[in-house]
Parts: C-alpha cells; sequence; structure tokens
C-alpha cells in the first residue's frame, strides 16, 4: 500500500542526510486518481510526520496528470506555450521564407506539443483541435499561405497534421514494445488475438472491454485499432528505421 512504502521510503531518512540527499517534504504532495468525486480530506499522508497536501493536478516529469486523466491543464499548458513561441518566431525572425520559418517551428514548437504523446494524447475532438490550431495559426500567417485552407497548406509545406504524428507516435511505441525495443513487458500491455482467420497479419492485438473512458482510450487500447489494420510488410518491418520509413505513406486522421 502506499502508506507502507512511505513507511518504507522514511527509513532511508537518515542514509539519505548522510550522503546530503534529504527528501524535499515541502514538494512531494498526494495525489488521487479517480472518477469518484470523494473528500481527500478523509486522508492523510505524511512522510517523517510532514502532513502531504492533497493535489488535482500533479506534474510528473513534464506531464500534467490530473484526477481523471483527461489531461486538460497538460493540454492548455503545453498550447499556450506553444503559441507564445510560435508568434515569437513570427515576430523575431527578418526572412519570411516559409521553408525557415517551418523548420525554427518544427525545432522550437511542435517538441512541446509532441513530448510523451502516448501518455495523454486526447480524444474529445475540441482537445484535438486545440492542438491543432497552433499549427494551424502558425501556417496561414506564413507568406502566400493565408488563402489555402489548412490541408493544403500542409501539402504545400510538407508537413503532417499533429494528430496524424500522434498517431503514428503510438504506433511507434507499440512497435517497439512488441520487438523488445524498450524495457516495457508486453504483457502489461497487450496479448495477441487468439484466431484461425488469416486475414490480415499474424501480430493482431487483442482490444479487452472497457466501461471507463481514462481506460478505453489509453494508449494500450487505442493503438491496437490502428495496429492491426496495418499491412503485412508495415507490420513486419525489419527494423524501427525502416517502420517509420513505411508509416510516412500512411495519414491516419480519418
Amino acid at each position: 500500500s502506499l502508506t507502507q512504502a512511505i513507511n518504507h521510503l522514511s527509513e532511508w531518512a537518515e542514509w539519505a542526510k548522510a550522503w546530503q540527499l534529504r527528501i524535499a517534504n515541502s514538494k512531494c504532495v498526494a495525489h488521487r486518481i479517480s472518477t469518484a468525486k470523494s473528500s481527500n480530506g478523509e486522508c492523510r499522508y505524511a512522510i517523517d510526520d510532514f502532513k502531504l497536501d492533497w493535489s488535482d493536478c500533479t506534474r510528473d516529469l513534464g506531464v500534467y496528470v490530473d484526477n481523471d486523466l483527461k489531461f486538460v491543464q497538460h493540454i492548455s499548458k503545453i498550447t499556450h506555450l506553444a503559441l507564445t513561441r510560435s508568434y515569437l518566431i513570427l515576430k523575431s525572425f527578418l526572412t519570411r521564407n516559409p521553408v525557415v520559418l517551418v523548420k525554427a517551428f518544427c525545432t522550437c514548437v511542435r517538441p512541446v506539443l509532441e513530448y510523451c504523446t502516448p501518455i495523454w494524447s486526447p480524444h474529445h475532438i475540441n482537445l484535438i483541435n486545440k492542438i491543432e490550431n497552433v499549427q494551424r495559426r502558425f501556417t496561414k500567417k506564413l507568406y502566400c499561405m493565408s488563402n489555402l485552407s489548412y490541408k493544403d497548406r500542409l501539402v504545400s509545406l510538407k508537413l503532417d497534421s499533429l494528430n496524424n504524428r500522434r498517431v503514428k507516435q503510438d504506433l511507434v511505441m507499440c512497435y517497439k514494445i512488441i520487438n523488445g525495443l524498450i524495457c516495457l513487458d508486453f504483457s502489461d500491455y497487450f496479448s495477441y488475438v487468439v484466431s484461425d482467420r488469416t486475414r490480415g497479419h499474424n501480430y493482431k492485438l487483442a482490444i479487452q472491454n472497457c466501461r471507463i473512458d481514462a481506460r478505453k482510450f489509453c494508449f494500450a487500447r487505442r493503438v491496437c485499432h490502428v495496429w492491426n489494420k496495418l499491412p503485412t510488410d508495415v507490420v513486419n518491418a525489419c527494423s524501427l528505421n525502416s517502420f517509420k520509413r513505411k508509416l510516412t505513406v500512411f495519414d491516419f486522421d480519418d
């Protein structure tokens, strides 16, 4: 339990002090992930008699995690930062060459919107559009692009939509897990379909039944739908780079 883990952590307090690695109790919080609207005050956790405050949104390795795992606050924060950076690019660069400005956007802005997307990739259309609007606004302000539709602008600038790129990142992570290229156990995320049907490839993933949206649209489930529809030659790619190259021809926006 969490209490036992905290107690075990406290047992190392003397060792931590000896090596000048004291635990920053004031930076620790308690966070409950649940759809139930129960009172957080009913239970208080403590580290060395320091009572932890409850948090509705906690930053963990750069990702803001909220109670219901919708990541609304995380998306709001990264889109605000990305819009600020894209505005500064248009304001700071003297050149109006779209090629140069797009490179600056891909270098300084897009990584903000794509950090750890397999964890927080949204399924609500309003959140998807909120992220996409960053690239939509930026491309519309480029030279000779204001009269083109968003799709035409992407074709002209040789860009993928941000939603399309998130799906591809999900598939790349799935490929890594299946082929043991990352320290994640396959059985913790997926299981293969047991069937005699010969249609499609031989690495189809089972789709679990889920009741809660947080589980229904999490990485381990949402990626199965797209993965199972990939052609055999893509799934059987001999290397990760080969798999990425073969994904470039697909448009997953639909």
